[in-house]
């Protein structure tokens, strides 16, 4: 049975797999896909359907070597609430992740990020959490606001 027709499924963990973005065509079948965790896959871009699981609450894709570029796209995840991105080797977040209102929890420890890379974070007005540890800052983007 093609994982396409599981269209109750809410929870896939397909972590530690030999994974390509092509081997995950099909994924926006999914619609009732609550939570996901694709860490440790190898994988270097995201499908193009990932955007389309707009269900989607948690995410999981550490450990796996991406860059900025091939997070475009993820802003349409409006329902996302938990986001896991350690260990990618990310050099900055995509602008664009200022439009993910509801989250919550933000792990993006273990990259390369300057304070810089940062900006568009302030947007996120429900973050509760977040997790910049191992990042090599030098410095956090607080500004001060005027009175």
């Amino acid at each position: 049975m093609p994982f396409g027709s599981l269209t109750n499924l809410k929870e896939l963990d397909i972590r530690w797999n030999k994974l390509d973005s092509d081997s995950l065509v099909g994924m926006e079948k999914l619609k009732s896909l609550e939570k996901m965790n694709l860490s440790s896959c190898g994988l270097t871009k995201l499908p193009f359907s990932l955007d389309s699981l707009t269900n989607l609450k948690e995410l999981d894709i550490s450990q796996n070597a991406l860059d900025s570029d091939s997070l475009v796209g993820m802003e349409k995840l409006t329902s996302l609430e938990k986001m896991n991105l350690s260990s990618c080797g990310l050099t900055k977040l995509p602008f664009s992740f200022g439009s993910l209102t509801n989250l919550k929890e933000l792990d993006i420890r273990w990259n390369k990020l300057d304070s810089d890379s940062l900006v568009g974070m302030e947007k996120l007005k429900s973050l509760e959490k977040m997790n910049l540890s191992f990042c090599d800052l030098t410095k956090l983007p607080f500004r001060s606001v005027p009175a």
